[in-house]
């Protein structure tokens, strides 16, 4: 148990820490207020001194430049004179401190001048008439040294330095090239990074020709300004006068004041700590009661663990049943659609072909159903991903209205087709989506027009390597009402619900619709007006792409005629003999296997081209039947052709090996293009 503390210690102790810390703050500010003048003034000499190498460098990198042109001129003995226009231009834009560049010839005329706009005036000046330009001028040229002249007008106007540098070559002296230099913008860039400091330079006549931050030398001692000369050219007497000094005439003063400020600061911090270690032992009782509650945390933290174990298994449950419920309705459904293909029905007997009609269009719109359940569990799980492929969206736009167009006249509506004809471009994106996003759109459309027009609108138009495309699907169906107008993307929400509704479907064709648009990172607009109809916008943009080889067009007929050696296994012996008819009718024969231990027997006997497998079989599944085979046999082709459509199931599929993993009901057109695909580029490969 913890004993009781004497409060009346906590003052005392309080009281001795602020009289330590507050004699130590003093004593600070005591050394502060004596050290402060040689302090500042050790800070203008060194920060001065930085500062005058610096402007002295850019001097002499601008004057370099103009004598390194000379040089190339001399040791070529003339011969670069023809170019010294075109280096004299990279000089001025290499170096801002250049404003033109002139040839002097050695009877004292300017002979030409870069740039020349602008300075007109001083081309063909003979200087030898000018009385404080020529002798200065003379006497340089003749010593063979670079010369700088003060702070001058110049004849077309303005101020600057003029440098003289003599070129000789054959031993002769041939002229000068001069520079009119300024090098305020330089100088500023310098100055920039010194805002707490003022500078005053001029030339070796006194004349000021560049200040910053308003220097004020005779405001200050001379401890706190720094002179030095800048040496610019040969003659040591013509160096320029660099003074350095503090922007603030007031600095020593403000300076104390800061400290007076930095004092009483001290202080107050001194009494808050005095505080802070009167209220520590507060603080541990405090602590013993943030230990109590962290306790509990924890405690809340297993809960919310056990909970997420919970609903881990609860989604892997979800996903089982999802894979069991896809397969094993989706099992009979196959079969359903596989014979009503087979069927030969006597087209005399309107009733039959009626009937085998409505039995085709119910298996449709179930396993349409199931699709979409399957599609909205795969994106909300995160586990959709893009697949490239090169497409003409304006094609793919064109065959889906054409394949609706018998299906929009036999309901009485009349079709509006206003799509682009100009020449396709192509693009590189996921095909199945987009096409699964126009089929749902038209659909809806045409599922909820009665009479009217359906009217299809498509432009596209190339923006920096992009095809932006828009698409409009405008109807004069019943329309949505304003207050379902917001929710009419959620899932299972449809414009006519309850015990009344005329309409059919499980009210996820939207709602896939939206999330397949923003997978594409596109967005959709929707205007409606209930009993009026209803106008879908959608806008998407795809990365352009080259034209498909015109070989992926190829006559397929004479690659479906070729014997190859098929397996087909599935413990369905209903499936088992559609396949095998399905395939008959492409011209194949298959040998029939119905678990995974007789397929593994019939491929060590016989070394088939193309296996069909299933997925779920008794005795060995579909995944282990695969990765077996794939143990010695890495060339056939084998399709997972399963009912089980879930995302979890085609991944562990095409982990075990299989190529492809095709869902039921076969699509002939489909696995038509795989086969042609996967043998042409076999033989290819063999050539």
């Amino acid at each position: 148990m913890q004993k009781n503390i004497n409060p009346f210690k906590f003052y005392w102790i309080a009281s001795l820490l602020f009289l330590v810390l507050a004699t130590f703050c003093s004593l600070i500010y005591l050394n502060f207020s004596y050290s402060l003048p040689e302090r500042l003034s050790r800070e203008v000499e060194v920060s001065g001194s930085l500062a005058a190498q610096d402007f002295e460098r850019t001097v002499v990198n601008n004057i370099s430049s103009l004598e390194n042109l000379r040089n190339r001129i001399e040791e070529s003995k003339g011969e670069y004179f023809p170019y010294w226009e075109k280096d004299a231009k990279r000089i001025i834009e290499q170096n801002p401190g250049l404003n033109l560049v002139e040839w002097i010839d050695n009877k004292g005329v300017i002979k030409n001048i870069v740039p020349r706009k602008g300075n007109e005036a001083a081309l063909n000046l003979d200087i030898t008439k000018i009385e404080y330009r020529y002798g200065d001028w003379l006497h340089h040229s003749l010593d063979t040294l670079t010369n700088i002249t003060p702070w001058v007008k110049l004849t077309q106007g303005g101020e600057a330095f003029l440098v003289d540098v003599p070129v000789y070559y054959d031993g002769k002296f041939k002229g000068t090239l001069s520079a009119a230099m300024d090098f305020k913008a330089q100088f500023d860039r310098l100055s920039s990074y010194l805002k707490d400091f003022a500078i005053l330079i001029k030339d070796e006549e006194g004349n000021i020709f560049y200040d910053f931050n308003n220097p004020q030398p005779n405001a200050f001692s001379k401890e706190l300004i720094f002179n030095t000369d800048l040496v610019v050219d040969a003659n040591l007497k013509d160096a320029w006068s660099f003074q350095f000094m503090f922007r603030d005439p007031n600095i020593i003063r403000d300076s104390r004041s800061s400290g007076d400020y930095t004092l009483v600061l001290g202080l107050l911090f001194s009494f808050f700590i005095s505080l802070l270690a009167f209220f520590n032992l507060k603080t541990k009782e405090a602590k013993n009661k943030a230990t109590i509650s962290n306790q509990n945390l924890l405690k809340a933290n297993a809960q919310l663990e056990k909970q997420k174990i919970k609903a881990n298994k609860a989604s892997k449950a979800k996903t089982e049943f999802l894979s069991n419920m896809s397969h094993e309705i989706r099992t009979p459904i196959n079969a359903i659609l596989g014979l009503a293909d087979l069927i030969k029905v006597d087209e005399n007997q309107p009733e039959q072909v009626k009937y085998l009609g409505w039995m085709r269009e119910s298996s449709q719109t179930l396993l349409a159903l199931i699709n979409d359940i399957l599609i909205i569990d795969k994106i909300e799980a995160g586990k959709d991903e893009l697949n490239e492929e090169n497409f003409s969206p304006q094609e793919v736009i064109k065959n889906i209205v054409n394949f609706h167009e018998n299906e929009i006249e036999e309901k009485g509506l009349r079709l509006e087709n206003e799509i682009n004809e100009g020449v396709p471009n192509f693009v590189s994106a996921d095909r199945t989506k987009f096409e699964q996003i126009v089929i749902n759109l038209l659909r809806n459309a045409i599922k909820f027009t009665h009479s009217g027009t359906i009217k299809v609108e498509y432009t596209e138009k190339i923006e920096y390597d992009q095809l932006l495309i828009t698409f409009k699907i405008k109807d004069t169906g019943i329309g949505i009402p304003g207050e379902k107008l917001a929710r009419i993307f959620d899932r299972f929400t449809q414009v006519d619900s309850g015990m009344r509704k005329k309409h059919g479907g499980g009210g996820l064709g939207l709602a896939i619709t939206r999330q397949l648009i923003n997978l594409l990172k596109g967005q959709i607009e929707v205007l409606s007006t209930e009993n009026k109809g209803t106008e879908f916008k959608v806008h998407l943009k795809f990365a352009l792409s080259q034209s498909p080889s015109s070989d992926l067009h190829k006559d397929r007929a004479s690659f479906e005629s070729k014997k190859l050696r098929v397996l087909a296994v599935d413990d369905n012996k209903l499936n088992v003999v559609i396949l095998a008819k399905i395939l008959n009718n492409m011209g194949m024969q298959a040998d029939l296997a119905y678990n995974g231990l007789q397929a593994l027997q019939m491929c060590e006997s016989v070394e088939y081209d193309i296996i069909f497998m299933d997925v779920h079989m008794p005795e060995m599944d579909g995944f282990e039947t695969t990765k077996r085979i794939r143990r010695n046999n890495r060339k056939t082709l084998i399709l997972g052709l399963s009912a089980d459509a879930t995302n979890s199931s085609i991944e562990e599929g095409i982990r075990s090996g299989m190529d492809y993993y095709l869902t039921k009901p076969l699509n002939k057109t489909k696995l038509s293009e795989i086969l042609h695909w996967h043998f042409e580029n076999s033989e290819k490969d063999a050539g």
